[in-house]
């Protein structure tokens, strides 16, 4: 079975693993292969995204095209790359600030506004074969989607506290509260670390500090500031993480988790 799985990676996902060993070896990592062995021989991407089919590893996927194109060069497409895994989820829109960032300070406004163009138009690409049927939209059931506190950080500590509750019966009627001040505590803070980094990357911007934010703030987003984490979130951070140097802190610290 380990074997099938293997070849099933290999065969389903061509794409992917050609960008990582690629994007590694373009930048002169001492083991590119390494990556990619990270990659197609990972149990998270086995088992939650070949066997249960979550759609997170295509997020990964686009991620990683879009720092693909940063490495080599073709600056014009990345923005459209990261439209493209925004359309699938949501969440990599906070990379876009950066993104424009860097194609502006490195190709001009020029440059930046055609790839704001072509990212206009996969998101229209996308969007308009259900455009007709808007109103069937379940917006309430994203939304509660969204906020549902589930696995994560926050739900870790609300439960901690609903379970010292149940021991200290007073502490009850605050349970909403301490609930509310959590998540405005985890939303606050994530915003000030977006204004931070982002701050830090205006002083110095590089293609390699591009992939390190993208990096980041996806990690911090998906396993600190939301209220909801599920294992196959993971295949969103994977694939660009495998980008950064072998020995680089937050590639071991994405693998480890």
């Amino acid at each position: 079975p380990a074997d099938l799985h293997v070849k099933t990676a290999a065969g389903k996902r061509p794409e992917a693993r050609v960008i990582v060993w690629s994007g590694a070896k373009h930048l002169g990592h001492e083991r590119p292969t390494l990556a990619l062995y990270s990659f197609l021989w990972n149990p998270l991407v086995l088992l939650h995204h070949l066997a249960n089919g979550h759609n997170d590893i295509l997020i990964g996927c686009a991620l990683a095209l879009a720092a693909y194109l940063v490495v080599t060069g073709r600056d014009v497409w990345v923005l459209p790359a990261l439209a493209a895994a925004v359309m699938l989820k949501y969440a990599p829109v906070l990379l876009a600030p950066a993104a424009l960032l860097y194609v502006c300070k490195r190709r001009g406004w020029k440059t930046a506004a055609v790839g704001c163009l072509l990212a206009a138009l996969v998101v229209a690409a996308a969007a308009a074969p259900f455009l007709a049927d808007w109103r069937q939209f379940r917006l309430e059931d994203i939304r509660d989607n969204a906020t549902l506190i589930d696995n994560s950080l926050h739900s870790f500590l609300i439960h901690t506290y609903t379970n010292l509750a149940r021991l200290v019966a007073p502490l009850t009627q605050f349970k909403e509260a301490v609930n509310a001040g959590i998540k405005t505590v985890l939303r606050v803070g994530f915003v000030l670390f977006l204004v931070v980094i982002h701050l830090r990357f205006l002083r110095r911007s590089s293609a390699g500090r591009l992939l390190e934010l993208w990096a980041l703030v996806m990690l911090v987003l998906m396993c600190v500031a939301s209220s909801k984490f599920n294992a196959w979130y993971m295949g969103m951070l994977l694939p660009p993480a495998l980008f950064l140097p072998e020995r680089h802190w937050l590639r071991r610290l994405t693998l480890l988790v």
